[in-house]
């Protein structure tokens, strides 16, 4: 095997091994390391996916440490959640603004479509 297809086996059991993980996560651990995600809905949950497979080492780590016996107090979730609502309006539209904009008559950065004098 190449050294690429090496990286890409890791990889791709790291990520495999990070989905499975995530999933268990999010809908268990999550509460338990942060008193934020406690009552949070299905959206928080999606969103926090992809992040919990990238990270999947460290949040294990997080979750396997015995709970403290501090009690964890949420923060102001209204407000939060507000920014995240409006996350998730705007992010969506400026991706899709960034891809037209590439496809019908962003900046050639290959130089090809270039008119020479």
């Amino acid at each position: 095997m190449a050294g690429m297809d090496w990286f890409l086996a890791i990889l791709g059991g790291y990520l495999a091994i990070g989905a499975v993980f995530a999933v268990a996560f999010v809908t268990r651990g999550a509460e338990r390391i942060d008193a934020n995600a406690r009552g949070a809905g299905w959206g928080f949950r999606l969103m926090a996916v992809p992040g919990s497979a990238a990270l999947w080492p460290w949040l294990a780590m997080k979750w396997a440490r015995p709970r403290r016996v501090v009690t964890l107090t949420p923060r102001d979730t209204l407000a939060h959640r507000r920014v995240h609502l409006l996350a998730w309006c705007v992010i969506p539209l400026l991706v899709v603004a960034i891809v037209a904009w590439g496809w019908l008559g962003g900046v050639d950065p290959t130089g090809v479509g270039a008119v020479s004098p």
